[in-house]
Order: C-alpha cells, then sequence, then structure tokens
C-alpha cells in the first residue's frame, strides 16, 4: 500500500459516524505507512480538531479540505469528484483509493480523468475530437452498445456523470432547460441531442416518436431516469445496473431508492406514498416486485417498445405518467404471455435528490391524469421475493436498510 492514497468524502451527522470516521484514520495512519489521505468534509466542519491531531501524529499525511453546503442531501459523488482531481495531481504511479460507504475500490490512476465530472476539455470539443472520443462503437470489435439511458434534463440536470468513455450505454439526452450555456454542455456530452419542451412522458413522446421503433428495438435495455437522480456508486453503478439486468432477465426494473444511506431520518420525504417496495432492503442483491415507480423505471429483454411505447401511444395526453406503472404491468403481461420479471436492484442503490412535494403544480396534473387510466387494472405495489447477497449474512431479518 506504500505511495496509494485514500480519499474520503464525509458527511458528519451522528456520533456514530464521527467515531467511525476516528477509528478509520487511525487505523490507516498506524498501519499503512506509505499512505496519504484526502479528505473532503461536508456539511459543518466536524472534523478539524482530529485531522490537526493525526496530523501532528503522522507526519502531516492527511489533505483535508472543507466545503460548507447547507442541502440535506449529501451528494457523495459530486465531492469524491473534487477528490479525484486534488488525487490527480500525484505522481504517476500512485493509487488513489475512493472511499464509499465501508469499501475502498481501487481505480486505476491511468483512468482516474474517466471518473471526473468534467469529461472532456474546451480543446476537445474545438476540435471535434469528442465525437470519436464517445462513438457508439465499443473498443471491443468495433459493436453497437446495446443499452441505452434516455434523460429528460434540465438546468440542473445530474446525468453529466453517467457520460464517460468506458460504458456499456448510449446516452440519449432531451433538453427541456433555457440557458445556452447548459444547453451547448449537454449537446456535447452524449450520444444523441434533443430539445423539446414540455413534461418527462409528453416529451418522451414527441422525442421517441419521431426516432422510430426500428432504432429503438436495436437496444436491448433502455433506462428512463427522471434528472434528480444520482447513483450511490458513482458513475460506474449505471454499468453494473445493466449487467445485473441481463443476469436476473428483468423485463422491468429500477435501482433501489437509497436515501436512507444518505438521509436516514428523512426518507420518508424523498418517495411516493404507496411506493416503499421501491426502498432499498438490507443486504439483498435485488427484490422482485408487482410493479416499480415511474421514477427511474427501465425496461429489458426488449419490452421497451411492445410496453412502453404502446403505453405513451394509447394514452397520449399524460405528461407527468401518473397511474402509468399499471398499464405497464398489464402490457408485459400480454407481450410475455406471463406476468413477466419486475426487479428493484439493491445492488446498485440510487439517490432521489429532491424531496416529494404534495403541493406542486406537477402533483396536481398527475392527480388528474390518474382518472385516465382504467380502475380495474390498479393493483398496490408489492415485494414478492428478496434475493440475498450470499456474501453477507442471509440470517439476518430482511427490513429497510
Amino acid at each position: 500500500m506504500r505511495n496509494s492514497t485514500a480519499l474520503f468524502a464525509l458527511y458528519i451527522e451522528s456520533s456514530d459516524r464521527m467515531a467511525n470516521a476516528t477509528r478509520t484514520l487511525t487505523f490507516l495512519l498506524e498501519n499503512l505507512p506509505g499512505i496519504s489521505i484526502i479528505i473532503i468534509e461536508v456539511g459543518r466542519p466536524k472534523l478539524m480538531e482530529l485531522v490537526r491531531k493525526l496530523n501532528s501524529d503522522h507526519d502531516e499525511r492527511i489533505d483535508y479540505e472543507f466545503i460548507p453546503d447547507e442541502n440535506p442531501i449529501f451528494h457523495r459523488t459530486k465531492y469524491l469528484n473534487i477528490g479525484l482531481r486534488k488525487g490527480s495531481q500525484q505522481q504517476q504511479g500512485e493509487s488513489l483509493l475512493a472511499s464509499r460507504g465501508d469499501a475502498f475500490p481501487l481505480l486505476d490512476p491511468s483512468k482516474r480523468r474517466t471518473n471526473e465530472r468534467v469529461l472532456c476539455t474546451q480543446e476537445d470539443r474545438a476540435h471535434g475530437r469528442i465525437q470519436r472520443k464517445f462513438s457508439r462503437r465499443e473498443a471491443n470489435g468495433g459493436m453497437s452498445r446495446t443499452n441505452l439511458v434516455i434523460v429528460a434534463a434540465g438546468d440542473h440536470s445530474l446525468h453529466l456523470e453517467w457520460f464517460f468513455a468506458e460504458r456499456s450505454f448510449d446516452l440519449w439526452v432531451i433538453y427541456y432547460g433555457e440557458r445556452e450555456e447548459v444547453r451547448s454542455k449537454y449537446e456535447s456530452s452524449c450520444d444523441r441531442f434533443f430539445v423539446e419542451k414540455g413534461l418527462k412522458y409528453e416529451i418522451l413522446r414527441k422525442v421517441l416518436t419521431k426516432v422510430g421503433d426500428d432504432v429503438l428495438n436495436a437496444y436491448r435495455n433502455v433506462w428512463l431516469p427522471d434528472d434528480d437522480i444520482e447513483m450511490y456508486y458513482g458513475q460506474e453503478s449505471v454499468d453494473t445496473m445493466f449487467k445485473v439486468v441481463e443476469e436476473t432477465g428483468a423485463d422491468i426494473f429500477q435501482p433501489a431508492i437509497g436515501n436512507v444511506l444518505t438521509h436516514p431520518r428523512a426518507v420518508q420525504h424523498f418517495y411516493s406514498s404507496g411506493w416503499s417496495g421501491s426502498l432499498l432492503l438490507k443486504n439483498a442483491l435485488y427484490h422482485t416486485v408487482t410493479k416499480v415507480e415511474i421514477m427511474m423505471h427501465g425496461f429489458g429483454n426488449h419490452t421497451f417498445v411492445p410496453v412502453f411505447m404502446r403505453a405513451l401511444r394509447d394514452y397520449p395526453d399524460l405528461k407527468a405518467g401518473w397511474g402509468l406503472e399499471d398499464v405497464l404491468r398489464e402490457y408485459l403481461k400480454e407481450a410475455k404471455r406471463e406476468n413477466g420479471l419486475t426487479v428493484v436492484l439493491d445492488c446498485v442503490p440510487a439517490i432521489h435528490t429532491k424531496a416529494v412535494s404534495e403541493h406542486s403544480g406537477l402533483h396536481a396534473i398527475g392527480l388528474n391524469e390518474l382518472v385516465k387510466i382504467p380502475k380495474d387494472i390498479y393493483k398496490p405495489q408489492e415485494i414478492l421475493e428478496v434475493f440475498m447477497d450470499q456474501n453477507r449474512s442471509t440470517n439476518e431479518e430482511i427490513r429497510m436498510c
């Protein structure tokens, strides 16, 4: 572990978190004499005194930065990226260990740039190299990607962290914002770019109808996250998600809602009533459900066109998409001539970064749309079966993480 750097992005909100940070930092410094540490602390400065003491005892091996942030949601990926940029100043050949939860996945220093939020330079764009760098062809035999992510993105979308060179999916962006500089940034950071105004399902209908079923059918798996979704374990989670979809044979899927990991005392504010079956389950790899919520649902096994596109056409007045989940469940039954497999992926939790509001204009539109869905197809969301992580205890009671 010599010539290595450990990276922590930390939000200390409890005495337990403080105790864990103290034990971990002390252990690393006392047992790994060649390691340096980068700490990005967010929220309130709880670690300053500890860092001063540890630096005094261990030859100033901690590079500490405090960033004030009053947002109740801890955007771990954002601050890890800040730390990665600090770490990129290390000498070539050093290793960088990025802390996510209890693990320290090793990041190859030669690929460190692809883990940064800023993924291409102005010079790249000026010379047109961005199109070649992020082409639809992968290095492995020039095969077209069979996974697709489509984001309806406003001016504050979080999707940029998913656009990196070595990925298994294409990224399409439908921009509905107002700022020219944001539009330019998004257009240079995706595989296909569209501009349209309206609510999510309204603009999806307009754009995808023009694209056509033949193009969409070329993709085996399609994911439709809202633009305020952040993957807890970072950009690699999207690739992992598609791999698990393939392994499970999921027809409809979503990442588990993992806000318990970032804001454990206010989880109820970040998902809608009736959708607790989409919450992260402790020690689970994934769990099957009767339906998933449209906030970040996806489609596997070439079900996107016969299920989702059919629903968009059959319900042309839906703009917010409320009630669409039950329609999709029924159409999946018809397409598969069976119930199909609907999965919540606990191994790749996602953070809903905006609290759900019951007093917004979108909420009112959604309630009006619900009356257009046949009442006889409504069924509440239920958890059917839980598949545990074999690397963890299976005797522990299954509960929310």
